[in-house]
């Protein structure tokens, strides 16, 4: 499926000419020579003067709450505004109203963070509990929500806490999309950077900071499943990462992952090329990616199509365009930092947030169990959608699939594995919901 690409317009004439426009671009730019509490004082006003022009509404706003940094910043700085300046903030009405996604099982669930930032800024928090149940009977109308296929359940998790803001009568809703790309939070920015430290013969700095990362307890960045996409193609055989679609795909799977379109393409480019030539760092030019082609693109429709589904309109106060320019041109120290990612926020949040949201290295957002739900709440509704026809049997083996999940190799199959077979289920309900073949 074609789109624009990030910051352009499309004008189509009266006589059928397209034309294309870039309005907006992220340019390197000298840095001031500012301390570091100075860019991070700087940062907190930032902060504020953005949420506060996300808060005018003549309809009740309230904030998604994952109870991660970026929500609760949002959230935190919502609460600052509210005691502040009251009249700044009349759009949330007599209470703020969060809405947080809750799983019994708790590597999936982050409500004692959510409930605990809820609770210091006065909010009301609705917790959501999706179930596979749920899930299985709102698939083919998510499908045709979003209009193409997805790749997680995540983005379920994400429409049920749309539509719990819509039932409790929100109409506009913020969240902290943005803020791991603005500000370095994913594990890619940080391998960058701590391969840069090297480079630049920073060792020091960087023991540090894997010492930090290390005592904080933060075993993300060294859990290479959490970044298999990002994974050079051979690693990506050699760790069985795509498995199952590579078993069930009728096409060109090494032309697929060679393809530029793929981030782990794009990653180990910048990083072989230093930043691209661009003027940034490799961080940097990292999150130009991610802001630009990889991942934000994709959450924002998402988004856009979950919260249009009920009638909200989602904002995201911290891809404000002044915001994101800012915290895109942060030295790399401030993204990563004593062995935390987000450094800046952080330090700009110290009295905002309470002190186990603000200093946590844990890293979930609205997360959703793919592969017990896939491979066990699911399985009689899964084996009995594939024992019939399927629509996208031009692109599965269709055998080779049944075969797969029918067999004791499932029970043994990554997670990784079950995002490959939830991608298919994905396309499978997309054709469904459109009646392709």
């Amino acid at each position: 499926m074609l789109s624009l690409p990030a910051a352009h317009t499309l004008t189509v004439t009266a006589d059928g000419r397209v034309a294309t426009h870039r309005y907006w671009n992220l340019d390197a730019h000298s840095q001031p020579d500012w301390s570091d509490s100075e860019y991070v004082g700087r940062l907190q006003e930032s902060l504020v003067t953005t949420v506060r022009s996300h808060l005018i509404s003549d309809v009740r706003v309230g904030s998604c709450l994952s109870g991660g940094l970026d929500s609760s910043t949002v959230v935190g700085v919502i609460g600052k505004i509210w005691h502040d300046d009251p009249a700044a903030a009349a759009a949330i009405g007599d209470q703020l109203y969060t809405f947080t996604s809750c799983h019994p099982e708790k590597a999936f669930d982050e409500r004692e963070y959510a409930q605990e930032m809820a609770g210091a800024v006065g909010a009301r928090s609705h917790l959501v509990f999706p179930t596979p149940d749920d899930f299985w009977a709102d698939f083919l109308r998510l499908a045709w929500h979003q209009d193409m296929p997805f790749g997680a359940l995540s983005f379920y998790v994400q429409w049920r806490v749309m539509r719990a803001a819509s039932e409790a009568g929100v109409k506009v809703l913020l969240d902290g999309q943005g803020g791991d790309e603005v500000f370095g939070g994913y594990a890619k920015f940080r391998y960058a950077y701590l391969l840069s430290l090297l480079r630049s013969g920073q060792v020091g700095t960087f023991s540090r900071e894997i010492a930090g990362m290390l005592r904080h307890g933060d075993r993300y960045f060294l859990d290479l499943r959490n970044g298999f996409r990002y994974l050079p193609a051979s690693l990506r055989r050699a760790l069985k990462v795509d498995s199952i679609l590579q078993e069930v795909v009728t096409g060109d799977w090494d032309a697929a992952l060679a393809d530029e379109s793929t981030p782990a393409t794009r990653w180990w480019r910048n990083v072989g090329q230093n930043g691209n030539g661009s003027g940034w760092t490799v961080m940097q030019q990292i999150q130009v990616d991610d802001l630009t082609v990889d991942t934000l693109p994709q959450l924002l429709r998402m988004e856009d199509r979950s919260s249009m589904a009920f009638s909200l309109e989602a904002r995201v106060p911290l891809l404000d365009h002044r915001l994101v320019e800012y915290g895109l041109a942060l030295p790399d120290r401030l993204k990563v930092n004593q062995g935390f990612s987000k450094f800046a926020v952080r330090q700009a949040m110290a009295g905002v947030l309470p002190e186990a949201v603000r200093l946590r290295t844990s890293k979930l957002g609205f997360a959703a169990p793919d592969r017990g739900w896939l491979a066990d709440e699911l399985r009689g509704q899964i084996t009995e959608l594939l024992s019939g026809d399927l629509h996208c049997r031009r692109y599965i083996n269709v055998a080779a699939l049944r075969q797969w999940y029918g067999c004791s190799r499932a029970d043994r199959a990554s997670a990784a594995a079950y995002i490959g077979l939830f991608r298919i289920l994905s396309l499978e309900m997309w054709m469904r919901a459109f009646n392709l073949s």
